[in-house]
């Protein structure tokens, strides 16, 4: 294997750890009636996302109300 490689696939220094820990990610999701999905897709990004920003497009079923119920 390369050095670089190795470089690579080596565990991240702990002051590199601590850049990605420190790392504010804001997701965004764009929308128009997926009243079926957005609670799965909300949850999904819940646990590493900072923000989350549901933009919807003018949806006429249950979607903006399901989103806007989420925990923040």
């Amino acid at each position: 294997m390369s050095d670089a490689l190795s470089a690579r696939l080596s565990p991240l220094s702990a002051k590199e750890q601590l850049k990605v820990n420190s790392v504010r990610l804001t997701v965004v999701i764009l929308t128009k009636n997926e009243e079926q999905h957005i609670e799965r897709c909300l949850s999904s990004v819940a646990s590493f996302a900072h923000r989350c920003l549901v933009v919807d497009s003018g949806s006429t079923d249950k979607t903006v109300e399901l989103a806007k119920a989420q925990p923040k």
